[in-house]
């Protein structure tokens, strides 16, 4: 009877330890990437709007947080960048962000700053007015990046640029 008893006890203390350790390890990686950014494009083919940038961004921590900035970059080639550091080793750490990034920026944010709620979600977008050839595109990925109130910086995965919104294609069609 007391092995019985025994072998429930060791039981539901294992059942409790592995469930606060997976508790623990889940707010951990909340803890790391409290914010979810999914980048999108819109093109519309029959040209009653103009095509756009977005970011659906999801908070995923247990607090609210505050967006101060959101911004799409245009974003170089990883073997470009890599090629770059092999080809020039002793660049100036100043010179890494030209090596890594384009020059377009694109603001996703309209309001100074936006207040998300736990679990909350908030799709931003930027309209692309390519009425100047200059006005596209020069790399051909983009990443959106998103600053919050505490400093950090989240950056999304990269998202392809359509070749239609390259300065390219845009100056043979002007």
């Amino acid at each position: 009877m007391i092995d019985i008893v025994k072998n429930i006890v060791v039981t539901c203390g294992g059942i409790a330890v592995f469930i606060s350790a997976l508790y623990t390890l889940r707010k951990f990686c909340r803890s790391v990437r409290p914010i979810k950014i999914v980048p999108s494009i819109n093109i519309n083919l029959d040209g009653t709007k103009s095509d756009s940038i977005g970011a659906v961004v999801t908070n995923r921590s247990e607090e609210s947080l505050y967006i101060v900035d959101c911004f799409a970059q245009e974003s170089k080639p990883i073997r470009y960048a890599i090629l770059t550091h092999l080809m020039h080793p002793l660049i100036k750490p100043s010179l890494y962000p030209s090596v890594w990034w384009g020059a377009k920026v694109f603001g996703l944010l309209n309001k100074k700053q936006h207040k998300l709620e736990a679990g909350e979600t908030v799709e931003l977008k930027h309209e692309l007015n390519f009425n100047h050839p200059l006005a596209g595109f020069c790399e051909h990925d983009f990443k959106v990046i998103v600053k919050l109130s505490t400093g950090r910086k989240v950056v999304s995965q990269r998202l392809g640029a359509p070749m239609r919104w390259h300065v390219s294609s845009l100056r043979n069609n002007a």
